[in-house]
Protein backbone atom coordinates (compact mmCIF):
# COMPACT_ATOMS: atom_id res chain seq x y z
CA UNK A 1 0.00 0.00 0.00
CA UNK A 2 1.53 3.54 -1.13
CA UNK A 3 2.05 6.13 1.61
CA UNK A 4 -1.32 8.02 2.52
CA UNK A 5 0.94 11.26 2.46
CA UNK A 6 0.42 12.97 -1.11
CA UNK A 7 1.04 16.41 -2.21
CA UNK A 8 -1.75 18.55 -3.45
CA UNK A 9 0.81 18.71 -6.97
CA UNK A 10 1.22 14.96 -6.99
CA UNK A 11 -2.34 14.44 -6.88
CA UNK A 12 -2.94 16.88 -9.81
CA UNK A 13 -0.13 14.95 -11.43
CA UNK A 14 -1.87 11.77 -10.97
CA UNK A 15 -4.89 13.36 -12.60
CA UNK A 16 -3.28 14.96 -15.12
CA UNK A 17 -1.25 12.10 -16.48
CA UNK A 18 -4.54 9.78 -17.47
CA UNK A 19 -6.36 12.07 -18.80
CA UNK A 20 -3.48 12.87 -21.05
CA UNK A 21 -2.00 9.20 -21.80
CA UNK A 22 -5.11 7.51 -21.45
CA UNK A 23 -4.62 4.70 -19.35
CA UNK A 24 -3.17 3.86 -16.05
CA UNK A 25 -0.46 1.87 -17.74
CA UNK A 26 0.72 4.49 -19.88
CA UNK A 27 0.80 7.50 -17.30
CA UNK A 28 2.59 4.98 -14.85
CA UNK A 29 5.24 4.23 -17.23
CA UNK A 30 5.72 7.85 -18.45
CA UNK A 31 5.96 8.86 -14.85
CA UNK A 32 8.12 6.01 -14.44
CA UNK A 33 6.60 4.63 -11.25
CA UNK A 34 5.09 1.07 -10.60
CA UNK A 35 1.78 1.09 -11.87
CA UNK A 36 -0.09 -0.35 -8.87
CA UNK A 37 1.84 2.87 -7.00
CA UNK A 38 -0.07 4.82 -9.32
CA UNK A 39 -3.29 3.61 -9.42
CA UNK A 40 -3.14 3.93 -5.50
CA UNK A 41 -1.79 7.50 -6.09
CA UNK A 42 -4.74 8.12 -8.28
CA UNK A 43 -7.48 6.88 -6.05
CA UNK A 44 -6.42 9.19 -3.63
CA UNK A 45 -6.08 11.53 -5.89
CA UNK A 46 -9.64 11.29 -6.67
CA UNK A 47 -11.53 10.24 -3.42
CA UNK A 48 -8.86 11.29 -0.44
CA UNK A 49 -7.16 8.30 0.83
CA UNK A 50 -8.88 4.88 0.26
CA UNK A 51 -6.31 1.68 1.17
CA UNK A 52 -6.50 -0.73 -1.92
CA UNK A 53 -7.88 -3.17 -0.39
CA UNK A 54 -11.05 -2.34 0.27
CA UNK A 55 -12.14 -5.24 3.65
CA UNK A 56 -11.98 -3.30 6.84
CA UNK A 57 -12.63 -3.67 10.32
CA UNK A 58 -13.99 -1.00 12.72
CA UNK A 59 -13.52 -0.13 16.49
CA UNK A 60 -16.07 2.02 17.88
CA UNK A 61 -16.15 4.16 20.81
CA UNK A 62 -18.65 2.27 23.54
CA UNK A 63 -19.82 5.76 24.71
CA UNK A 64 -20.11 8.09 21.59
CA UNK A 65 -20.40 5.20 19.28
CA UNK A 66 -18.35 7.05 16.84
CA UNK A 67 -15.23 5.29 14.86
CA UNK A 68 -12.52 5.10 17.06
CA UNK A 69 -9.86 2.71 15.22
CA UNK A 70 -10.17 1.30 11.74
CA UNK A 71 -7.97 -1.12 9.97
CA UNK A 72 -7.75 -2.75 6.26
CA UNK A 73 -7.93 -6.45 6.08
CA UNK A 74 -7.93 -8.97 2.93
CA UNK A 75 -11.63 -10.05 3.44
CA UNK A 76 -13.75 -8.37 0.35
CA UNK A 77 -10.44 -8.77 -1.54
CA UNK A 78 -11.68 -7.88 -5.44
CA UNK A 79 -8.97 -8.61 -8.30
CA UNK A 80 -8.59 -5.89 -11.13
CA UNK A 81 -11.28 -4.91 -13.49
CA UNK A 82 -11.45 -6.53 -16.72
CA UNK A 83 -10.61 -3.31 -18.25
CA UNK A 84 -7.09 -3.16 -16.32
CA UNK A 85 -6.53 -6.64 -16.83
CA UNK A 86 -6.81 -5.86 -21.23
CA UNK A 87 -5.32 -3.00 -20.46
CA UNK A 88 -2.24 -4.91 -19.11
CA UNK A 89 -1.91 -7.29 -21.39
CA UNK A 90 -2.25 -4.93 -24.56
CA UNK A 91 1.16 -3.36 -22.83
CA UNK A 92 2.39 -6.43 -22.05
CA UNK A 93 2.25 -7.51 -26.15
CA UNK A 94 3.38 -4.58 -27.44
CA UNK A 95 6.25 -6.16 -28.84
CA UNK A 96 4.73 -9.47 -29.91
CA UNK A 97 4.67 -10.97 -33.03
CA UNK A 98 2.80 -14.51 -33.60
CA UNK A 99 4.47 -17.15 -35.35
CA UNK A 100 4.71 -17.57 -39.07
CA UNK A 101 2.57 -20.29 -41.04
CA UNK A 102 4.22 -22.85 -42.77
CA UNK A 103 1.54 -22.91 -44.99
CA UNK A 104 -0.71 -19.77 -45.55
CA UNK A 105 -4.01 -21.69 -47.77
CA UNK A 106 -4.80 -25.23 -46.76
CA UNK A 107 -7.16 -27.56 -49.08
CA UNK A 108 -8.85 -29.66 -45.82
CA UNK A 109 -11.56 -32.11 -46.19
CA UNK A 110 -14.99 -30.84 -46.56
CA UNK A 111 -16.65 -33.11 -44.22
CA UNK A 112 -13.90 -33.05 -41.28
CA UNK A 113 -13.92 -30.83 -38.36
CA UNK A 114 -10.89 -30.91 -35.78
CA UNK A 115 -10.73 -29.33 -32.19
CA UNK A 116 -7.64 -28.46 -30.44
CA UNK A 117 -8.47 -28.42 -26.85
CA UNK A 118 -6.59 -26.19 -24.21
CA UNK A 119 -7.64 -27.79 -20.69
CA UNK A 120 -6.10 -26.67 -17.93
CA UNK A 121 -2.86 -25.11 -18.88
CA UNK A 122 -2.97 -22.92 -15.67
CA UNK A 123 0.12 -20.77 -17.80
CA UNK A 124 1.95 -18.97 -15.06
CA UNK A 125 1.89 -21.81 -12.34
CA UNK A 126 5.33 -22.42 -10.35
CA UNK A 127 5.87 -26.11 -8.88
CA UNK A 128 9.04 -27.20 -7.20
CA UNK A 129 9.38 -30.82 -8.58
CA UNK A 130 11.42 -31.58 -5.25
CA UNK A 131 7.78 -31.17 -3.62
CA UNK A 132 5.37 -32.58 -6.01
CA UNK A 133 7.11 -35.48 -7.16
CA UNK A 134 6.97 -34.32 -11.20
CA UNK A 135 9.28 -31.90 -13.24
CA UNK A 136 9.84 -28.57 -11.70
CA UNK A 137 7.43 -26.34 -13.70
CA UNK A 138 7.44 -22.12 -14.39
CA UNK A 139 6.16 -20.55 -17.28
CA UNK A 140 9.02 -20.84 -19.94
CA UNK A 141 9.00 -24.37 -19.31
CA UNK A 142 5.36 -24.93 -19.95
CA UNK A 143 5.66 -22.55 -22.90
CA UNK A 144 8.43 -24.21 -24.61
CA UNK A 145 6.53 -28.07 -23.36
CA UNK A 146 3.24 -26.83 -24.89
CA UNK A 147 5.03 -25.97 -27.81
CA UNK A 148 6.28 -28.84 -28.72
CA UNK A 149 3.17 -30.55 -28.09
CA UNK A 150 1.05 -28.69 -30.61
CA UNK A 151 3.79 -29.28 -32.88
CA UNK A 152 3.98 -33.18 -32.76
CA UNK A 153 0.05 -33.61 -32.11
CA UNK A 154 -1.01 -31.02 -35.05
CA UNK A 155 1.79 -33.18 -37.95
CA UNK A 156 -0.55 -35.94 -36.67
CA UNK A 157 -3.90 -34.15 -37.93
CA UNK A 158 -5.30 -34.63 -41.36
CA UNK A 159 -6.21 -31.52 -43.47
CA UNK A 160 -9.23 -30.27 -42.04
CA UNK A 161 -12.47 -27.60 -43.64
CA UNK A 162 -12.31 -25.93 -39.63
CA UNK A 163 -11.08 -26.43 -36.67
CA UNK A 164 -11.71 -25.13 -33.41
CA UNK A 165 -9.31 -23.83 -30.69
CA UNK A 166 -11.04 -24.64 -27.35
CA UNK A 167 -9.61 -22.84 -24.67
CA UNK A 168 -11.67 -25.37 -21.92
CA UNK A 169 -10.84 -22.99 -18.73
CA UNK A 170 -8.06 -22.36 -16.16
CA UNK A 171 -5.82 -20.95 -19.59
CA UNK A 172 -4.44 -19.14 -16.65
CA UNK A 173 -3.36 -20.03 -12.53
CA UNK A 174 -4.28 -17.23 -11.02
CA UNK A 175 -6.61 -13.96 -11.89
CA UNK A 176 -5.05 -11.05 -10.52
CA UNK A 177 -1.80 -9.18 -8.93
CA UNK A 178 -2.92 -10.83 -5.44
CA UNK A 179 -1.51 -14.23 -6.91
CA UNK A 180 -5.35 -16.02 -6.20
CA UNK A 181 -8.00 -17.46 -8.37
CA UNK A 182 -11.92 -15.98 -9.51
CA UNK A 183 -13.93 -17.15 -6.65
CA UNK A 184 -14.62 -14.09 -4.48
CA UNK A 185 -15.63 -16.00 -1.36
CA UNK A 186 -12.43 -17.74 -1.24
CA UNK A 187 -9.46 -16.26 -3.29
CA UNK A 188 -7.56 -19.32 -3.27
CA UNK A 189 -3.89 -18.14 -3.00
CA UNK A 190 -1.63 -20.13 -5.65
CA UNK A 191 2.25 -20.46 -6.38
CA UNK A 192 2.53 -18.67 -9.48
CA UNK A 193 5.79 -17.35 -11.63
CA UNK A 194 6.00 -14.05 -11.76
CA UNK A 195 4.24 -10.86 -12.05
CA UNK A 196 0.29 -10.84 -13.77
CA UNK A 197 1.26 -9.12 -17.15
CA UNK A 198 4.06 -12.30 -17.28
CA UNK A 199 1.04 -14.37 -17.03
CA UNK A 200 -1.05 -12.82 -18.60
CA UNK A 201 1.09 -12.21 -21.65
CA UNK A 202 2.10 -16.47 -21.99
CA UNK A 203 -1.65 -17.07 -22.10
CA UNK A 204 -2.48 -15.17 -24.93
CA UNK A 205 0.84 -16.29 -26.64
CA UNK A 206 0.03 -20.17 -26.17
CA UNK A 207 -3.73 -19.42 -27.52
CA UNK A 208 -2.10 -17.98 -30.44
CA UNK A 209 0.52 -20.39 -30.87
CA UNK A 210 -2.61 -23.19 -30.89
CA UNK A 211 -4.47 -21.45 -33.34
CA UNK A 212 -1.39 -20.56 -35.89
CA UNK A 213 -1.16 -24.17 -35.84
CA UNK A 214 -4.35 -25.39 -36.30
CA UNK A 215 -4.57 -22.82 -39.59
CA UNK A 216 -1.74 -24.88 -40.85
CA UNK A 217 -4.70 -28.06 -41.24
CA UNK A 218 -7.74 -26.10 -41.45
CA UNK A 219 -9.60 -23.37 -44.13
CA UNK A 220 -10.68 -21.57 -41.46
CA UNK A 221 -10.94 -21.61 -37.22
CA UNK A 222 -12.72 -20.70 -34.18
CA UNK A 223 -11.35 -19.84 -31.47
CA UNK A 224 -13.61 -20.16 -28.28
CA UNK A 225 -11.72 -19.19 -24.52
CA UNK A 226 -14.06 -20.27 -21.93
CA UNK A 227 -13.35 -19.32 -18.48
CA UNK A 228 -12.85 -21.32 -15.09
CA UNK A 229 -12.54 -21.16 -11.57
CA UNK A 230 -8.78 -19.81 -11.77
CA UNK A 231 -9.43 -17.01 -14.58
CA UNK A 232 -12.53 -16.04 -14.83
CA UNK A 233 -11.54 -12.67 -15.62
CA UNK A 234 -8.51 -12.97 -17.03
CA UNK A 235 -10.34 -15.68 -19.72
CA UNK A 236 -12.35 -12.38 -20.65
CA UNK A 237 -9.29 -10.71 -21.03
CA UNK A 238 -7.77 -13.43 -23.12
CA UNK A 239 -10.73 -13.51 -25.48
CA UNK A 240 -10.29 -9.49 -26.32
CA UNK A 241 -6.84 -9.09 -26.82
CA UNK A 242 -6.86 -13.07 -29.21
CA UNK A 243 -9.66 -10.95 -31.21
CA UNK A 244 -8.13 -8.28 -31.44
CA UNK A 245 -4.92 -9.73 -32.97
CA UNK A 246 -7.09 -11.57 -35.85
CA UNK A 247 -9.08 -8.74 -36.19
CA UNK A 248 -9.27 -8.33 -40.09
CA UNK A 249 -8.63 -12.25 -41.19
CA UNK A 250 -11.40 -14.34 -42.92
CA UNK A 251 -10.28 -17.37 -41.73
CA UNK A 252 -10.56 -17.02 -38.02
CA UNK A 253 -13.49 -16.06 -35.70
CA UNK A 254 -12.19 -15.64 -32.42
CA UNK A 255 -16.10 -15.96 -30.40
CA UNK A 256 -16.66 -13.18 -28.05
CA UNK A 257 -19.86 -15.07 -26.23
CA UNK A 258 -19.42 -14.16 -21.97
CA UNK A 259 -20.98 -17.72 -21.86
CA UNK A 260 -19.60 -20.59 -19.75
CA UNK A 261 -21.36 -22.82 -22.40
CA UNK A 262 -19.80 -23.59 -25.53
CA UNK A 263 -22.22 -25.05 -28.31
CA UNK A 264 -21.50 -25.88 -31.85
CA UNK A 265 -23.04 -28.07 -34.72
CA UNK A 266 -21.22 -29.87 -37.51
CA UNK A 267 -23.11 -31.87 -40.26
CA UNK A 268 -24.84 -34.70 -37.93
CA UNK A 269 -22.13 -34.30 -34.72
CA UNK A 270 -23.38 -31.38 -31.80
CA UNK A 271 -20.63 -30.35 -29.25
CA UNK A 272 -20.67 -28.56 -26.05
CA UNK A 273 -18.07 -27.62 -23.64
CA UNK A 274 -18.27 -26.09 -19.90
CA UNK A 275 -15.05 -25.62 -17.96
CA UNK A 276 -16.59 -28.50 -15.06
CA UNK A 277 -16.44 -26.53 -12.21
CA UNK A 278 -20.15 -25.45 -11.61
CA UNK A 279 -22.15 -28.02 -14.04
CA UNK A 280 -20.44 -31.89 -13.87
CA UNK A 281 -20.30 -34.45 -16.58
CA UNK A 282 -22.96 -36.59 -14.99
CA UNK A 283 -25.58 -33.39 -15.15
CA UNK A 284 -24.34 -32.06 -18.34
CA UNK A 285 -26.21 -34.60 -20.72
CA UNK A 286 -29.55 -33.28 -19.55
CA UNK A 287 -28.57 -29.67 -19.46
CA UNK A 288 -27.73 -29.83 -23.44
CA UNK A 289 -30.76 -31.26 -24.28
CA UNK A 290 -32.47 -29.04 -22.63
CA UNK A 291 -31.08 -26.18 -23.57
CA UNK A 292 -30.11 -26.81 -27.14
CA UNK A 293 -33.01 -28.60 -27.73
CA UNK A 294 -33.47 -27.94 -31.70
CA UNK A 295 -29.54 -28.98 -32.44
CA UNK A 296 -29.88 -32.09 -30.25
CA UNK A 297 -33.09 -33.18 -32.33
CA UNK A 298 -31.43 -32.75 -35.80
CA UNK A 299 -27.98 -34.73 -34.77
CA UNK A 300 -27.09 -37.96 -34.15
CA UNK A 301 -23.64 -38.11 -32.65
CA UNK A 302 -23.12 -35.54 -29.52
CA UNK A 303 -20.30 -35.21 -27.72
CA UNK A 304 -19.65 -33.06 -24.55
CA UNK A 305 -16.21 -31.53 -23.29
CA UNK A 306 -14.89 -30.84 -19.57
CA UNK A 307 -11.96 -29.94 -17.90
CA UNK A 308 -11.24 -28.73 -14.09
CA UNK A 309 -9.97 -32.97 -13.02
CA UNK A 310 -6.77 -32.88 -14.92
CA UNK A 311 -7.23 -36.36 -15.85
CA UNK A 312 -8.81 -38.29 -18.97
CA UNK A 313 -12.35 -39.96 -18.46
CA UNK A 314 -14.85 -40.70 -21.02
CA UNK A 315 -18.52 -41.77 -19.68
CA UNK A 316 -21.53 -42.71 -22.19
CA UNK A 317 -24.95 -41.41 -21.27
CA UNK A 318 -27.84 -41.73 -23.55
CA UNK A 319 -27.60 -39.80 -26.55
CA UNK A 320 -24.52 -38.20 -25.76
CA UNK A 321 -20.40 -39.17 -25.18
CA UNK A 322 -19.27 -36.51 -21.89
CA UNK A 323 -15.34 -36.63 -21.76
CA UNK A 324 -13.49 -35.22 -19.33
CA UNK A 325 -10.17 -33.43 -21.04
CA UNK A 326 -6.72 -34.36 -20.37
CA UNK A 327 -4.45 -31.74 -19.73
CA UNK A 328 -0.51 -31.35 -20.36
CA UNK A 329 0.30 -29.07 -17.23
CA UNK A 330 2.81 -30.62 -14.33
CA UNK A 331 1.35 -31.27 -10.93
CA UNK A 332 1.42 -28.48 -8.44
CA UNK A 333 1.48 -28.41 -4.82
CA UNK A 334 -2.21 -29.21 -4.38
CA UNK A 335 -2.22 -31.89 -6.51
CA UNK A 336 0.46 -33.46 -5.00
CA UNK A 337 -0.85 -32.81 -1.44
CA UNK A 338 -3.88 -34.74 -2.68
CA UNK A 339 -2.13 -37.28 -4.67
CA UNK A 340 -3.91 -36.69 -8.18
CA UNK A 341 -2.22 -37.81 -10.83
CA UNK A 342 -2.52 -38.42 -14.84
CA UNK A 343 -0.97 -38.81 -17.62
CA UNK A 344 -0.19 -35.48 -19.09
CA UNK A 345 -1.17 -35.38 -22.77
CA UNK A 346 -2.17 -33.37 -25.85
CA UNK A 347 -4.68 -34.34 -28.56
CA UNK A 348 -6.91 -33.87 -31.66
CA UNK A 349 -10.41 -34.88 -32.10
CA UNK A 350 -11.15 -35.19 -35.85
CA UNK A 351 -15.25 -35.67 -36.89
CA UNK A 352 -16.87 -36.62 -40.37
CA UNK A 353 -20.53 -34.76 -40.75
CA UNK A 354 -21.81 -37.85 -41.47
CA UNK A 355 -19.67 -40.22 -39.30
CA UNK A 356 -19.07 -38.50 -36.17
CA UNK A 357 -15.76 -39.27 -34.34
CA UNK A 358 -12.98 -40.62 -37.02
CA UNK A 359 -9.82 -40.56 -34.16
CA UNK A 360 -7.76 -39.07 -31.84
CA UNK A 361 -3.77 -37.63 -32.36
CA UNK A 362 -2.35 -37.86 -28.97
CA UNK A 363 0.80 -37.26 -27.63
CA UNK A 364 1.91 -38.13 -23.92
CA UNK A 365 4.40 -35.51 -22.53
Amino acid sequence: MGSPHLTENQKQEALDAVEKYGTISAAARVLGIPRTTFQDRLIRAKQGFCPIIPGKSILYNAETGSEKLIWATGKGMQGPTVEEITDSVTVALRDFKPPKLLKQTVAGDKDLLGIWPLADLHMGMRAWGLETGGPDWDIGIATQAYQEGLDEVTAMTPKLKVGVVLVAGDLAHADNYHQTTTNPATHHIVDVDGRYPKMLEASVEIVMYAAMRALERCERIEVVILPGNHDGATAVAVRLVVAALFEGDKRVNVSKSPSRYWWYEWGKCMFACTHGDKNNIRRLPGYMADQMCEMWGRTKYRYAFTGHFHKKLIEEHPGVRVEILPTPVAPDSFSSDYGFKAPRMFETKVYHKERGLRHTPTVIL
